[in-house]
């Protein structure tokens, strides 16, 4: 993920951002709400090796442009979860909302975690 200047990851609606893209990541309902279950910030599980090679920088054995972060799951904010999907438990997850929440306050909690990224 690129960073902000500050060492902190860039958030926005991209694939490169710490965030998600409301058009295929997340189900936002009609009333701009997202629920637990339903998708959210892709992250790999237990090591960058997990991301596809386009993702990982050469100094992690791939192509991608930006710098990869980590962090633990017991960083994230009380309102967002880490959920393994359920088609690639091993190796890849969700960062999802813990209950209902507009969109804006899931990418509001998704911003939050800022600080507790590390580069890998």
């Amino acid at each position: 993920m690129p960073d902000d200047g500050e060492g902190r990851p860039l958030c926005g609606r991209t694939a490169r951002a710490l965030g998600v893209r409301p058009a295929g990541d997340i189900v936002v309902r009609a009333d701009g709400t997202v629920e637990p279950g339903t998708g959210g910030m892709s992250v790999a599980i237990d090591g960058t090796e997990h991301l596809p090679a386009h993702r990982r920088p050469q100094s992690h054995g791939g192509w991608g442009p930006d710098p990869v972060g980590r962090i633990e799951e017991e960083d994230l904010p009380e309102s967002l979860v880490m959920r393994r999907d359920p088609k690639d438990p091993s190796s890849h997850g969700f960062v999802e909302p813990v209950h209902a929440m507009t969109l804006q306050e899931y990418e509001e909690a998704v911003a939050t975690s800022r600080g507790m990224w590390v580069r890998a």
